[in-house]
């Protein structure tokens, strides 16, 4: 029996808020085939503005145009089954068809523009305002490079904006790319710190315009402003999708600022969209920026070993000979479909080998700066500000943790996912700079972050006072601060022979740096706290927390084998002490004396924690085994703190611990078995309420059921995830 109108908005409605992705996608295309062949009709344009928006924002953006030539087609014959909401939907997505149609060079030029003039037709026929029309006239010609650009952006920037404009918070990087590429940097970085001061933000923003600002302060010789918008940026990119453009840009930021280490960690973590990205355009926008990254860096290292799937290079050398030629050939697909030469004009200014390097101190904690070869310094002037990339308050969006290489979530080299007695609490965003002026405006006070000595000084003479401190500069947004003033704590701790209270204050400094994108600092500073904990022989309970976050960041800084060795003998010293707190508990059971019930709750508490670190030490370790390609181990370390999870009632953690080992078995071809694992992860999900990974692993499942020829029940799994 067919659905009833109200219902069926419902179902469409649950399948809106379902992440973009195979799954959202299988529940959009069966509500659009039920809505087809059964009704309600009149759900019928909801059904495929639905799938429309589902395929355009996901890999499978290609797929979108049939649903929303469906939908036009169907105002045109039927404008009696759209009501007000469905007409704004409609004119809504044309923005996403023309702009989706640009990014694939296998697109006729022809069909752009007449999609383009169709749009125009009928938004003036429905009494539209012309602003979303003549932004993607702009882009078009701006894609073109043709002489049209010049007068295409006045005409969008002097139109008045109507409800069908560009979003607020993605118009500002729009108009600077045009800005930047004519040389207008000035013009450029005063109207993103606009931005900025408004705190505008979307799916895409901030971190799409911060990747633009850090290259054009990096341009006008602001090395603070490049640091600071560089580590803003780090903190919104991992919530902002797949931006290539600004993967890149931040590849090309390190390299031309002298981190070149970090230039390579974080090309490893994008290495992907060498080869593959949403659309076309998005892989050639990362190969163009991150190429200029690695263009700089061949002339320091020409010869660095390198490796990536479906890459054939060895070396330095020969990745930017490839990255070029790669680039050169999309180009030039691109460039015969507009008929200029636009693109392949960018290809070559950005291997014209002209683009200047200038230093930008990332480091957070002292020791650990820029790593340019030694008598670089004088090629490479320190910008307006001698002790660059200091600058206002940061804004980190979490732990150590948010700064490991996760990709999405439950990826084998992601953080831990729980709550366990160790994770590091988030940090609060701070809107302000220090004289109450907007993040990203002009301040009034000097910008440089007081040194390690001057905030010790200023915050008082004891260690717990440079704590407190450090706490209150942390909840104000002050991160660098605040992790050298945990750092000088923990300086201050250790001399007065109080090694525990030491490990911890470095421990808070190292996740703060790493969080910052210091994972040199980090590392160093975690070694030097578990040390410290050690040495206070600190119960693991406590010690098993700093030690996850230290496996993290050394997996970011590519020594995973040092996190897998420090976190083997935790494992089995945590479940030592697991099963003899347990014991501890069964001998005071039953006991009917006061005092004993008392200590029988104390030592049940501490046999639970003890257990849930173990679980979460378990966890982590199959992450670091799955990095150092040891599967088998990692899968077998999953499921065992999967089953350990769910002892202790820690449903959506063992959600997680299933669904990496669903992934690892699905990824040696062991597909029978990934079903019941990644079927488990669902089902937790589902417990928790957990919407956005039960429908992430739903469709890993999904695919894997089809592969396997179980398609009824792929079937009737999209058909669940709808009711």
């Amino acid at each position: 029996m067919a659905r009833q109108l109200d219902d069926m908005n419902r179902a469409i409605m649950k399948a809106r808020d379902l992440p973009f992705g195979s799954a959202r996608n299988e529940v959009a295309a069966a509500l659009v085939r039920e809505v087809t062949t059964e009704g309600p009709q009149e759900a019928r344009a909801f059904a495929l503005f639905a799938l429309t928006e589902s395929y355009a924002f996901s890999d499978e953006v290609e797929k979108a145009y049939l649903p929303f030539t469906q939908s036009v087609r169907l105002w045109d014959e039927h404008p009696e089954l759209f009501d007000q909401h469905d007409v704004h939907s409609l004119f809504w997505s044309f923005k996403w068809m023309v702009g989706n149609l640009m990014e694939f060079p296998a697109i006729p030029a022809a069909q752009i523009t007449s999609t383009l003039d169709d749009m125009r037709r009928r938004y003036q026929l429905a009494g539209n305002g012309m602003s979303a029309v003549n932004h993607l006239t702009f882009q078009w010609h701006h894609l073109l490079g043709d002489d049209e650009l010049p007068a295409a952006y006045e005409r969008w920037i002097t139109t008045e904006r109507d409800d069908f404009s560009q979003c607020p918070a993605c118009e500002p990087g729009d108009r600077t790319a045009y800005l930047f590429e004519a040389g207008r940097y000035e013009e450029g970085i005063r109207l993103l710190e606009s931005a900025e001061a408004t705190s505008a933000s979307c799916h895409s923003e901030p971190a799409d315009r911060l990747s633009q600002l850090q290259l054009a302060y990096l341009e006008v010789g602001d090395a603070e402003g490049a640091a600071r918008a560089h580590r803003h940026g780090l903190q919104s990119l991992p919530t902002s999708g797949e931006l290539a453009g600004a993967q890149g840009r931040h590849v090309q930021l390190l390299a031309r600022s002298g981190n070149h280490s970090a230039a390579w960690r974080f090309l490893d973590r994008s290495a992907g969209l060498l080869t593959k990205a949403e659309t076309p355009a998005d892989r050639l926008s990362f190969l163009l920026h991150a190429g200029t990254g690695v263009s700089v860096l061949r002339r320091h290292h020409p010869l660095r070993a390198v490796s990536y799937p479906g890459v054939p290079a060895t070396t330095v050398a020969e990745l930017d000979d490839w990255m070029h030629g790669e680039a050169l050939a999309l180009a030039a697909a691109f460039d015969r479909r507009g008929g200029t030469s636009a693109s392949t004009e960018r290809v070559l200014r950005a291997w014209s080998g002209e683009h200047s390097e200038l230093r930008v101190d990332l480091s957070v904690l002292t020791g650990h700066g820029a790593d340019l070869p030694a008598g670089r310094g004088g090629d490479l002037p320190a910008g307006r500000d001698e002790v660059a990339g200091s600058g206002a308050p940061d804004t980190p969006a979490g732990s150590a943790a948010a700064a490991a290489p996760t990709g999405s979530t439950g990826s084998p080299v992601g953080a831990d996912h729980g709550t366990g007695a160790g994770d590091v609490p988030g940090y609060l965003l701070d809107e302000t700079e220090h004289d109450g002026a907007p993040a990203g405006a002009p301040s009034t006070v000097p910008s440089a972050e007081p040194s390690r000595d001057q905030t010790a000084g200023r915050a008082g003479v004891g260690p717990d006072a440079l704590v407190s401190a450090a706490e209150s500069s942390t909840a104000r947004g002050e991160t660098v601060s605040a992790a050298r003033l945990y750092a000088q704590a923990a300086e201050m701790f250790e001399a007065i022979d109080e090694p525990e209270a030491a490990g911890f204050a470095l421990a808070e400094a190292a996740a703060l740096a790493s969080s910052l994108g210091d994972d040199e600092g980090a590392e160093s500073s975690f070694r030097e706290a578990l040390a410290l904990l050690a040495r206070a022989e600190t119960g693991i309970e406590y010690t098993g927390p700093v030690a996850r976050a230290y496996a993290r960041v050394c997996v970011s800084v590519g020594a995973v084998p040092t996190a897998v060795s420090v976190l083997g003998p935790l494992v089995a010293a945590a479940e030592i002490e697991t099963a003899a707190a347990r014991g501890a508990v069964q001998a005071v059971a039953g006991a009917a004396e006061a005092e004993m019930a008392d200590e029988a709750t104390t030592r049940a508490r501490r046999a639970t924690v003890l257990a849930a670190e173990h679980a979460q030490l378990l966890d982590t370790l199959a992450r670091a085994q799955a990095s150092a390609g040891q599967t088998d181990e990692a899968t077998a370390a999953a499921r065992t703190a999967a089953e350990a999870f769910a002892e202790l009632g820690m449903v959506e953690d063992a959600a997680h611990a299933f669904w990496l080992a669903g992934r690892l078995d699905r990824a040696e071809g062991r597909l029978e078995d990934a079903v019941w694992l990644l079927e488990s992860a669902a089902e937790g999900f589902a417990m928790v309420r957990s919407t956005a990974p039960r429908a992430e692993v739903t469709g890993e499942l999904v695919e894997v059921l089809t592969a396997l020829g179980r398609t009824s029940e792929a079937e009737d799994l999209v058909r669940r995830l709808s009711l």
